[in-house]
């Protein structure tokens, strides 16, 4: 990791009671930054909410169908790949479109990454779950046909009945998870 970004927890350690998701950005570094740094700066019993890109999800295997169905819904990536990501048994990296790369972890992966780091995860969340029954790429275009915005919509409502379900974690596209740090021992 940069000594600019440990500069920059550093400065500001001191604050933290709580720490906000972080989204694609840090990415790249999320294995570094939880080892490292996260569980460093946040005070015993301070709270982290994370909310990442989750494997496997529902939307790997439309990623998979356009690929072998040459890109019909333009995810823009190869079979492949598609395929990798679905049966990977580890974190792995994924270009997506509008987005760039994304990693992908498995709730396992953040788990033990966050215990690594010193927190103990407390709740994790599925979103977009149900969703997910519509391809993403269709829902990122300029114009959504109506019919689809309601689907949505109703499916949205859906995935809000069963967002701290097993099977809603299991197949979500995202993952948000609230992990604590340890106080210290008496």
């Amino acid at each position: 990791m940069s000594s600019t970004v440990a500069d920059l927890f550093d400065a500001m350690a001191a604050t933290y009671d709580d720490l906000e998701p972080w989204y694609e950005h840090f990415y790249a570094r999320l294995h570094t930054i939880l080892r490292a740094e996260l569980g460093r700066v946040l005070r015993p019993g301070g709270r982290l909410l994370l909310d990442c890109e989750h494997r496997p999800s529902l939307d790997l295997a439309w990623t998979l169908a356009s690929a072998l169905a040459g890109d019909a819904l333009g995810y823009g990536v190869k079979a492949r790949d598609a395929w990798r990501a679905i049966t990977a048994g580890r974190s792995l990296r994924l270009t997506y479109p509008g987005y760039g790369p994304l990693w992908l972890f498995t709730r396992r992966e953040l788990t033990a990454m966050l215990g690594a780091a010193g927190l103990t995860t407390v709740r994790t969340w599925g979103l977009h779950n149900v969703t997910n029954l519509l391809p993403s790429t269709l829902l990122h275009r300029q114009q959504v046909p109506r019919t689809l915005a309601a689907a949505f919509r109703a499916l949205c409502r859906l995935d809000a009945r069963v967002i701290g379900t097993a099977p809603a974690r299991a197949l979500a596209n995202s993952l948000v998870v609230l992990a604590v740090r340890a106080q210290p021992s008496a």
